[in-house]
C-alpha cells in the first residue's frame, strides 16, 4: 500500500463516520467543542471539511517521474523533492496509530512530527 492509498482509505473512513454524523444531527458546525471529559470533539461538518482538504492535498502531491537526470526517479509534482514528500509525510503521521501506517512514512524533520 502507498502512502497516498493509505491517506485516501484513512479519508475515506473519516468521511463515512462525518456522514453519519451528519445524518444524525443535521445542524451542526465547523467548531471544535471541549467535553465534559477533558476530549476535544469535531463535528460531522468539520470532518467533511478536513476530508475535503486532504483530498485536495493528494491531489497537488502527487508522484511523477523526475524530469532532472540525476536527481531521484521520483519526486512530488508540487515540492519537486523524492516522494513521498515532507507534506504527505505530515500528512499521514496524524494516523500513525493506525496499524497500516508505515514508519517510513514518518516526516524527516522531528519538529513537524505529529506522531
Amino acid at each position: 500500500m502507498s502512502i497516498q492509498e493509505f491517506l485516501q482509505s484513512r479519508i475515506e473512513d473519516d468521511e463515512r463516520l462525518a456522514h453519519e454524523s451528519v445524518a444524525r444531527t443535521a445542524l451542526e458546525d465547523s467548531r471544535l467543542a471541549l467535553t465534559d471529559d477533558g476530549r476535544v470533539s469535531a463535528t460531522g461538518w468539520r470532518i467533511l471539511s478536513e476530508t475535503a482538504l486532504k483530498r485536495e492535498m493528494l491531489f497537488c502531491h502527487d508522484d511523477a517521474p523526475s524530469p532532472i537526470p540525476g536527481t531521484p526517479r521520483i519526486v512530488c509534482v508540487t515540492c519537486e523533492e523524492p516522494y513521498p514528500c515532507q507534506s504527505l509525510r505530515i500528512a499521514a503521521a496524524v494516523y500513525s496509530d493506525h496499524p497500516r501506517y508505515r514508519p517510513e512514512w514518518r516526516p524527516d524533520d522531528p519538529d513537524t512530527r505529529a506522531d
